[in-house]
């Protein structure tokens, strides 16, 4: 269990964000834990988000997530941010968050680095569903 500690599950789109959220909920509130989701059509500092940020467990992308933080960053006191302790953050389908340095077409277009690097396999987490 948690412990009293947050978690922060990041994900590709509000789509799966939402999903996901819905999805898991009824098994982690059984266990006595509180889920939550974070979506961008949220008014950014609101109650609503601050609220979904109070759960044990919040889903959320990439971006709300960063931003949030970078909002909270610039707020005059601590109460009045939103997003809360940050315990533990779990990135799913991480292979499908981009890299911010191939977002920029001088990468595509450069000459392949001269040393080489071991590569790395990224994990990816996955849920099964099963049916009976």
């Amino acid at each position: 269990m948690l412990e009293g500690n947050h978690c922060h599950v990041v994900t590709v789109n509000d789509y799966l964000v939402k999903r996901d959220a819905s999805w898991v909920k009824p098994a982690f509130e059984a266990l006595g834990m509180s889920v939550g989701y974070i979506q961008s059509d949220m008014e950014p500092g609101g109650e609503a988000r601050r609220k979904q940020y109070d759960s044990d467990i919040t889903y959320g992308t990439n971006s709300e997530f960063g931003f949030d933080y970078l909002r909270d960053n610039m707020k005059e006191r601590a109460d009045l941010q939103v997003q809360g302790p940050l315990d533990f953050s779990i990135v799913d389908e991480v292979d499908s968050i981009p890299d911010r340095r191939s977002a920029h077409a001088a990468d595509h277009s450069a000459a392949p680095p001269t040393t080489t690097r071991p590569s790395i396999a990224w994990p990816t987490m996955s849920l099964a569903r099963s049916w009976s």
